[in-house]
């Protein structure tokens, strides 16, 4: 009988110690969702006060923050609400309580995505904006440099005028390739100032006319030396057509001043 009383108080107690062992499992993964939706929770809040600003981004890479909060955002959200959906399937004590934390934290996210959907335009805007900045710059740099390769030396004979022609004539074909970057360029420009207005409007036009200038500027120095190697060629050319008339004619003269009789 006493043995009897054991086993039964034994069982009640493994009972008792089961149940306690779920409700503090329940209480660990409840607590587990809690702190993921506090933390994800507050990452949103973070966001939304960028996705609110009106700023649109100082820099080329700062305007692909609407892409990177989509993807990151919506895989942690996934993760959640599969927790969550995990709890209530297995009729967790507290279901009513993980259903309200899942739809807050799914109300956060569908307001942050409009908030961003709202913004979508002006950041694609902003980026081409600030990559059409980071091409101009790019394309005066590179003109800079072609300008500084073109050599002042025209030759110093035939020989040498007809290589610098051919190194010359190379140079100019390189220059296309930029030549179509600087029209790209001013596609851009005429589709931006459509979309701005006022300040950064007349900066658009400014940062292309840099462009164009500097371009022109190119052209013209390089339309400028070909005019000269041709000059210094035909010069040369010239001072060849004299030297051998010159020659012709010393042996016309000697032949005249011979002593030699006819035969």
């Amino acid at each position: 009988m006493r043995q009897s009383q054991v086993d039964k108080l034994y069982a009640g107690l493994k009972d008792l110690s089961e149940e306690r062992r779920g409700k503090l499992d329940e209480r660990l993964r409840l607590f587990q969702l809690n702190r993921e939706v506090d933390d994800l929770e507050q990452w949103i809040a973070e966001r939304e006060v960028v996705a609110g600003s009106h700023e649109l981004g100082q820099d080329y890479e700062h305007v692909t923050f609407a892409r990177d909060t989509g993807n990151i955002g919506q895989e942690r959200v996934d993760g959640v609400n599969r927790l969550a959906d995990e709890l209530i399937n297995a009729g967790h004590g507290d279901a009513a309580t993980v259903a309200e934390w899942k739809d807050g934290l799914n109300e956060a996210w569908a307001d942050l995505l409009e908030l961003i959907d709202t913004r979508t335009q002006i950041l694609a805007a902003s980026f081409e904006l600030h990559k059409f900045y980071h091409d101009a710059k790019e394309i005066l740099g590179r003109i800079a440099d072609k300008q500084k390769k073109l050599p002042e030396e025209v030759g110093r004979d035939q020989n040498t005028v007809e290589m610098l022609q051919r190194m010359h004539n190379t140079f100019e074909h390189d220059i296309q390739a930029l030549g179509t970057q600087v029209r790209q360029l001013q596609e851009d420009a005429s589709r931006l100032q459509s979309a701005y207005a006022g300040d950064k409007a007349d900066d658009i036009q400014r940062r292309e006319s840099e462009v164009m200038e500097a371009w022109r500027s190119l052209l013209e120095a390089c339309d400028g030396r070909r005019i000269r190697l041709l000059d210094t060629g035909d010069k040369f050319r010239f001072f060849s057509m004299v030297r051998d008339l010159l020659l012709w004619m010393d042996d016309v003269i000697r032949l005249i001043e011979a002593q030699e009789k006819p035969r």
